[in-house]
């Protein structure tokens, strides 16, 4: 195994003792057992009427009921995203798995942990191996600076991001890999998450929902500027850029891309073990170990965080007139950021993919 690195600190890094793996487990578990009352003796008596009173504001009165309310929410989400890295430096060990929201990044973050576990892994919550630095909540996961990760079989660790390059502190020593998606598949497995996660009957019509995540508030950004920004990294020698659709494809010869990548000898039992650890049925089998902590009092503690894991959900759940529009959106986003992205390639909606 190779020795941990040496952590680099600056004048403003957070404490290293600032929590631990075990102090985060208990806080998970407090705000579960806080919010678990308000889901007891609240969340069954208030559904209808909260459900209800929202309809009649956004369709009778056409005020920004559910708009509000997702602002709400994304400014939460994107709290840290400016400072989530503030005081570190990565290492020559580390491994940044950034995705866009829903574009795959449980399936990222799993695959490499895997890899740098050659298969040998085991967790009893993803939180508790891997650090988010830009979570809404950082505390429910391990802690940035926890140097207890680089002793995985190859002494590598994963920090998971949803953020784009320029909020990433990009060097020539760290491995990163980024994943995007089709932004419309994005966009519905994200309303079905937040839908399970979040707003339970305070759940927007999918075409508010849609806006929203068109729009420069939206929850961890924009599509087009998470990809835009990491595909243009993706000549440096320590950046990999993935397609969720190219995964889901080959996951076998994903797999061995990225271990090269990460220079992570595996054997081709140990290439096995990772696809299987890391296929859909497997991780779908053990979902509560990725699902998080309540985040409100509508939060569905039964709910999927590994859902389907197929393409096409934004044909089924948004209507077509919307879709156009979204897609146009991305697309010239991509435009107007100087991106040479094959949008119409891989995600327009007149492609046959």
């Amino acid at each position: 195994m190779q020795q941990p690195p040496v952590m680099q600190y600056s004048d403003e890094t957070p404490s290293r003792a600032a929590w631990t793996v075990k102090s985060a487990q208990a806080f998970r578990q407090q705000v579960n057992d806080r919010m678990g009352t308000w889901q007891r003796w609240l969340a069954l008596v208030s559904w209808y009427p909260v459900k209800w009173a929202l309809q009649f504001g956004h369709h009778v009165l056409k005020r920004p009921v559910y708009q509000r309310r997702l602002q709400q929410v994304a400014t939460k989400m994107n709290q840290h995203a400016d400072t989530a890295f503030d005081g570190y430096t990565p290492v020559a060990n580390d491994i940044i798995a950034a995705a866009y929201f829903k574009a795959g990044t449980n399936w990222l973050m799993h695959m490499c942990y895997q890899i740098s576990e050659h298969g040998e892994g085991e967790f009893a919550h993803i939180q508790d191996v891997i650090p988010w630095p830009d979570a809404a909540q950082p505390r429910f996961w391990m802690h940035l600076f926890d140097e207890s990760a680089y002793q995985s079989r190859s002494g590598r660790r994963v920090i998971k991001s949803h953020l784009p390059a320029n909020k990433v502190p990009v060097n020539d020593q760290a491995k990163y890999i980024a994943v995007t998606r089709d932004p419309k598949d994005c966009a519905a497995s994200g309303y079905y998450f937040f839908r399970s996660l979040i707003f339970g009957p305070a759940a927007p019509p999918p075409s508010v929902w849609l806006d929203h995540m068109a729009s420069a508030e939206a929850a961890f950004g924009r599509w087009d500027v998470f990809t835009d920004s990491w595909f243009k990294l993706r000549n440096k020698p320590n950046v990999l850029f993935l397609r969720f659709e190219s995964i889901k494809k080959n996951p076998v010869e994903t797999v061995r891309e990225i271990a090269e990548f990460l220079n992570v000898e595996l054997s081709d039992e140990a290439v096995a073990k990772v696809v299987q650890k890391t296929s859909f049925s497997a991780m779908k089998a053990i979902n509560h170990r990725f699902f998080p902590a309540t985040q409100s009092m509508w939060t569905n503690s039964h709910g999927s965080i590994i859902r389907k894991g197929q393409s096409g959900d934004g044909v089924a759940l948004f209507a077509a007139e919307h879709l156009q529009k979204f897609d146009t959106d991305m697309e010239e986003g991509l435009k107007k950021l100087g991106s040479d992205f094959p949008y119409a390639e891989h995600y327009a909606l007149t492609t046959d993919k």
